[in-house]
């Protein structure tokens, strides 16, 4: 079967069933499970607009007996996501020129966004895609050295302070573009791990690139 599963749609699938396979090692009466599974159920197949027959078939862990099985056959159809080169690197952030995308980071495809450190100019870059087409920005970082909630992924975990420059005037001082920051995961692969919604991720890029 063709890939149609994106990452953080894998992920969102695995900890619905990491909530399945909790209740049923703590031995939780039926009527819980029941009601564990038929959410469960209805959530992951919210996750997609359409399938088709097939696959939504594959989607249905209710068929499966072996959980573990079925998340194999879920990480099987799992989209990749693409592989950025250092062409398409200096074309989507033009004023970056000495960007490199890390080695051990361009191998991995299994991801929501690509985020990386470079260290000479003390930006954070992060590549996504948007509405079928590769987004970049980057900003300047600040380590908090501490734990909090990621903007992107919701979770608790170390934190950088990341602020991106915008197209956009900044209405009390004429001279100077608009800037957004927020606190998000440090490792980026990290908030990949964790990464069930895109939702933040995508807004967040969308106000800094509107023009």
């Amino acid at each position: 079967m063709e890939p149609f599963i994106r990452h953080d749609q894998v992920i969102f699938i695995e900890k619905q069933m990491k909530q399945i396979i909790d209740g049923q090692q703590k031995h939780l009466p039926k009527s819980v499970m029941r009601a564990l599974t038929e959410e469960a159920h209805f959530k992951i197949e919210a996750q997609f607009i359409r399938l088709t027959e097939e696959q939504r078939q594959l989607i249905d862990f209710t068929r499966y007996e072996n959980k573990e099985m079925y998340l194999e056959q879920i990480k099987a159809c799992e989209l990749d996501f693409p592989v950025v080169t250092l062409a398409e690197l200096k074309k989507l952030l033009p004023k970056y020129k000495k960007l490199k995308v890390p080695e051990e980071l361009a191998a991995n495809t299994k991801r929501s966004y690509l985020g990386f450190d470079d260290v000479r100019s003390h930006q954070k870059v992060i590549v996504a895609e948007i509405a079928g087409e590769l987004c970049a920005i980057a900003g300047h970082f600040i380590d908090k050295h501490q734990k909090n909630i990621c903007a992107f992924c919701g979770c608790t975990n170390e934190v950088v302070y990341f602020t991106a420059k915008t197209h956009a005037r900044d209405p009390k001082n004429p001279d100077y573009y608009k800037t957004i920051s927020h606190l998000i995961c440090k490792d980026s692969e990290v908030c990949n791990a964790h990464l069930t919604d895109l939702t933040k991720l995508h807004d967040y890029m969308e106000e800094v690139l509107k023009k």
